[in-house]
């Protein structure tokens, strides 16, 4: 049976450094350095709109040096590992500050229909929420494991209420519990546990 963790609040912190967002920006992907799409323009644009994160200004929809500093900027402003990409955490505080005009959901996301498809050395992971989220799987072959030093994959679902995550080069005929990760825009998450597969022989 899964168990499920709500934590409503546990992005509130992320709201303390106030921004002008006159207009909507959604960003619908994570970003990485190198990219260049019309979600990065968004990004440069939202930045933009403080000088003292963005001082350059430039919207040019490449993520390069200038916007990797920038973001830097912004999680550490925000209390988010500043690790220079858009991840899930910093997906969810954009969209939540510059794409839902404000931050008064505190409901997490409710997750349902979470199931595993293993082959030899591969499984899928698919599950459903009552609204858009940013999903990802941690998993490893013990349980309880720690989060932070287990793998995990980002599903390439997007910002979508149906997410599907593959977990590859695993270790056939063995075990998995894994962990199943929601985020809503507004920074909300919820974790299921008490997940298993096994992997053919």
């Amino acid at each position: 049976m899964n168990k499920t963790i709500s934590l409503a609040a546990f992005f509130a912190t992320l709201m303390v450094v106030p921004f002008l967002a006159s207009a909507a920006t959604v960003i619908s992907i994570q970003l990485d350095p190198g990219m260049t799409n019309s979600d990065v323009s968004a990004l440069q644009t939202f930045l933009a709109k403080d000088s003292s994160i963005y001082p350059e200004g430039l919207v040019t929809g490449f993520f390069g040096p200038l916007t990797e500093a920038a973001v830097i900027r912004y999680q550490t402003a925000h209390g988010i590992s500043p690790v220079g990409r858009v991840g899930p955490v910093t997906l969810a505080s954009i969209n939540g500050l510059g794409g839902t005009g404000g931050s008064d959901d505190v409901n997490a996301p409710i997750t349902s229909g979470v199931m595993a498809s293993a082959n030899l050395t591969s499984a899928m992971i698919t599950w459903s929420n009552n609204e858009p989220v940013f999903g990802r799987v941690m998993y490893a072959t013990s349980w309880p494991f720690l989060y932070s030093n287990a793998p995990s994959v980002t599903s390439s679902s997007g910002f979508s209420s149906a997410q599907a995550v593959t977990l590859g080069g695993l270790q056939s005929h063995t075990t998995y519990h894994y962990v199943v990760e929601s985020t809503d825009v507004a920074g909300n998450l919820t974790w299921t546990i008490g997940n298993t597969f096994t992997t053919a022989q």
